[in-house]
C-alpha cells in the first residue's frame, strides 16, 4: 500500500457515565488508508464506528475523552495540534459527511449562505455563486442556481445528502469521512447516493472511509474493509476476501444476516443470537464469545491478532495463523 493518508494508531476512546466508571467505545484500534483507496469500517449499532470516525477529527461529543493512540493526517498528529490547528485542517484536509441529512444544515439560512460560509472559515476569498453552482451540479442537483438559494426545508433527505457532500469537498480535502451517508434515506435515495460516490471516487485525488452497516454499500464502494465489534477491529481485509471467505465468526454471522433471505420455516430475517455486551463492564476474553457458535476455552482468554493473509487480520483463537 502507498503510503497512507490517514492513520490511526492504537486509538481508545471512553464516554464518562454520569453514575461513575466509563463506557469503553473503541478501544486499541489502528488502521490506515491510501490514496485512492476506499476503507470501509462495518458492524452492528453499538459497535464503535461512528466514535471512531468522529475521533478520525477530534470532533467528539461531551463527555468523551481520547484515552491513548494518534490521529495521523500526512503524518501529523492531529490530536497533539492546537485547537485552532485542528479546526483549520477539519474541512481543508480532512472533511466528513454526517449520517442525518435531515440536521446538517441550519434552517434558516439559504443552501448558499451556508456553503459559503464553510468555504469563507477556511479561506478568506469565498467563492463565486457561480463556484458554487458547480459544485452541486456535480453531485447531480438539477438546477443547482435555484438550489442555493432555497432553505434546507425545501430540499427531499437525498437532495440535502447531495448537498452535504458537495459542502465537504469544498475545499477538496485528501481525506473524507462519510459516516452512515445512505441510513437516513429510502432505499430509492439510498442507491442513488451509492452511485454519486461510486462516481466520484474516480475523481477524487484522496483517500475515503466509509462508515455503514450496510453490506451493499461496503460491496459497491469499498476496497479493504475492517469490522468492528464492542469497540475494537475484529478482522480487516480486501472487500473480495472479506466477502468470500471471512474469518472472524462476528464478520461470518454479519454476512449471513441478509435481508434478502428469509428462512423459510419461520418466516423470520436471520439475526445473530444475542446482543451487543455492555462496554462498561466487558466480558473477559474475547467481547464475541457470549454470542459466538465456534467458541471453545480459550476463548475466554484475550485473542491474538492473527494474519491469516496478505493484507488481512483477524483477531481471534481460532483464526488461523
Amino acid at each position: 500500500m502507498n503510503a497512507p493518508l490517514l492513520s490511526v494508531e492504537n486509538l481508545s476512546v471512553s464516554y464518562r457515565l454520569p453514575e461513575g466508571g466509563a463506557v469503553r467505545a473503541v478501544r486499541g484500534v489502528s488502521l490506515a488508508v491510501a490514496r485512492g483507496e476506499v476503507l470501509g469500517i462495518m458492524g452492528e449499532s453499538g459497535s464503535g464506528k461512528s466514535t471512531l470516525a468522529a475521533a478520525m477529527i477530534n470532533l467528539l461529543p461531551p463527555g468523551a475523552r481520547i484515552e491513548g493512540g494518534a490521529v495521523r493526517l500526512g503524518g501529523v498528529d492531529m490530536l497533539r495540534l492546537p485547537p485552532a490547528e485542528q479546526r483549520r485542517l477539519r474541512g481543508r484536509a480532512v472533511a466528513m459527511v454526517f449520517q442525518d441529512p435531515m440536521t446538517a444544515f441550519n434552517p434558516v439560512l439559504t443552501i448558499g449562505r451556508q456553503m459559503a460560509d464553510f468555504a469563507g472559515a477556511h479561506d478568506p476569498a469565498r467563492p463565486a455563486r457561480g463556484a458554487l453552482a458547480a459544485r452541486l451540479a456535480r453531485v447531480g442537483l438539477a438546477d443547482p442556481d435555484r438550489c442555493l438559494g432555497r432553505y434546507p426545508h425545501e430540499l427531499s433527505g437525498g437532495m440535502r445528502q447531495r448537498v452535504a457532500i458537495a459542502a465537504a469537498l469544498l475545499m477538496q480535502p485528501s481525506v473524507l469521512i462519510a459516516d452512515e451517508p445512505t441510513t437516513a434515506l429510502d432505499v430509492t435515495m439510498e442507491a442513488q447516493i451509492i452511485h454519486l460516490l461510486r462516481d466520484l471516487r474516480r475523481e477524487f485525488d484522496g483517500a475515503i472511509v466509509v462508515v455503514t452497516h450496510h453490506l451493499g454499500v461496503i460491496a459497491e464502494l469499498c476496497d479493504r474493509v475492517a469490522v468492528m465489534y464492542a469497540g475494537e477491529v475484529v478482522e480487516e481485509a480486501p472487500v473480495d476476501a472479506l466477502f468470500h471467505d471471512p474469518r472472524h465468526p462476528y464478520t461470518r454471522a454479519l454476512l449471513a444476516c441478509d435481508p434478502a433471505v428469509v428462512d423459510p420455516a419461520s418466516g423470520r430475517l436471520p439475526v445473530i443470537g444475542g446482543r451487543v455486551p455492555d462496554l462498561a463492564a466487558l466480558p473477559e476474553g474475547c467481547a464475541f464469545a457470549p454470542r459466538c457458535p465456534s467458541v471453545v476455552a480459550a476463548c475466554r482468554t484475550p485473542p491474538p491478532r492473527r494474519t491469516p493473509g496478505p493484507g488481512r487480520s483477524v483477531l481471534c483463537h481460532r483464526a488461523a495463523p
